[in-house]
Parts: C-alpha cells; structure tokens; sequence
C-alpha cells in the first residue's frame, strides 16, 4: 500500500520491514499513528532505527496503541511498572526470550504486541528472529488443517521459560507431544523468517497474536541493554 507520512521497505520475504521518516520520541499525528498500525498489520514486525525515547515518551508511544499491561513474574523498572528492562551482564550465560514463543499466550487478554527498543547492542551477536504464523499455517496440508480445526491448545504459566502450550484439550500432555512438537519444528521453518540486527537506538514493534520471535543468546560477554513496553489485547474467540 502507499503511505503518506512514512516510508516502509520490506526486509525479507516472509514477514518484517524498516519504517524511516519518523520521530518516534514526538507526539505523532493520528494519521501516522494509523499507518504505523497498518504497516504492522500488513509486515507483522516493523523496525525503526535511530530512535532516542525517554522512557517517559517510550511508555507514551505504546499508549497509542492500546493499554499496557504489567508483566505477572518479571520485575519492572523501577518507577516505571510498565516498562521491563531487558539486560544481559557480560558475566551472564543466560539471556531473556531466547527460544523460539509469543508472549504471556496463557493469559486472558494475551499482548496484542510489545515495542522493544534498544539501549545498549553488542557489536554483532544479540540479534532477535521473528516468524510468521500464517505461512506457517497456510503452508498445512489439508488434512492436518481439518485434524486441528477440532482442537483446543490449552496455555500455561507453569513453564515460564519455554512454550506456554502444554497440551490439547481432553488429551493429555504426553498423548499431544508428537504433534505440538511437530507443529513447533514447523512454525519456525527458515523461510517463515526474518532476523533483525540491533543497534543503539533501535526498536521492534512486532504483533504477538502472528508471529513468534527468538532471541539468539550468542554474544557472551558482552552487554546488552534494552526496554521493552508491551500492549494489551483483546481476549480470543
């Protein structure tokens, strides 16, 4: 589609694309507010470079999208509940988000999408993939899209650092393994994907609902250091 108060060029074949023209740290018009919406909608991840928010302008920005939530069982900035700080110490081995997920999918009203902007980036290493769902859906057969159209994919808090589908409906979690297994070897096929590589400054809005992202842990000692506000949204059908 045209945009008229932004500029969005595509970076991959499945899903995502860079978005310039914006001052993201300026109260924006309702109209490129809009067509940041639909650049979202249409790309399912959108990326801006050389951005500088406050946290202040951070928390506004997400606030016009929607509502935000606080995160149940990770511990916010403080002064700011509504903002995580996302951090890797050069003497830390483990990092946050790795493994491929969506986010909080266990909750009522799970996040329609977070905006995660980038305070400090390694000089290479830390870059986050995301992938797109609906090409991990449509590329099914038909039979096993008829198989899951009876399904109910039962979500849960209770393994907080990996998938948060633990098992179907009336089955149990050991009878549900070899097809969510599948299903998850599958969603995430190369070419459902796109990488992004951070910078100081940069931020990634993706929509949580289309698409599942992974966070690469490979920049050891080294730091990285980023805020992440996350928008509410709607309970499913």
């Amino acid at each position: 589609m045209a945009y008229e108060t932004i500029s969005v060029a595509p970076i991959a074949g499945a899903l995502g694309a860079e978005v310039s023209g914006v001052d993201l740290a300026r109260k924006l018009p309702d109209a490129t507010i809009a067509e940041i919406r639909q650049a979202l909608l249409t790309h399912l991840v959108i990326f801006f470079r050389d951005q500088h928010l406050t946290p202040e302008q951070h928390l506004a920005l997400g606030r016009r999208f929607g509502p935000l939530q606080v995160h149940d069982f990770v511990e916010a900035m403080p002064d700011y509940p509504e903002i995580l700080e996302v951090r890797k110490e050069p003497e830390e081995t483990r990092n946050f988000g790795g493994g491929w997920h969506t986010d909080v999918s266990y909750l009522e009203r799970p996040s329609l999408g977070s905006l995660l902007y980038a305070l400090e980036a390694p000089e290479y290493g830390g870059d986050t993939l995301f992938a797109n769902q609906y090409l991990a859906y449509e590329t099914l057969s038909d039979g096993m899209k008829q198989m899951l159209d009876g399904l109910t994919a039962m979500h849960s808090a209770r393994r907080p650092y990996r998938t948060f589908t633990l098992r179907f409906r009336d089955m149990t979690e050991a009878e549900s393994a070899p097809l969510l297994n599948y299903l998850c070897d599958h969603a995430v096929r190369p070419e459902f994907t796109c990488r992004f590589r951070w910078q100081p400054g940069s931020l990634a809005f993706w929509d949580n609902r289309a698409v599942q992202h992974n966070a690469i842990n490979d920049y050891h000692g080294r730091r990285r250091l980023m805020h992440r506000v996350t928008i509410e949204g709607e309970r499913p059908v």
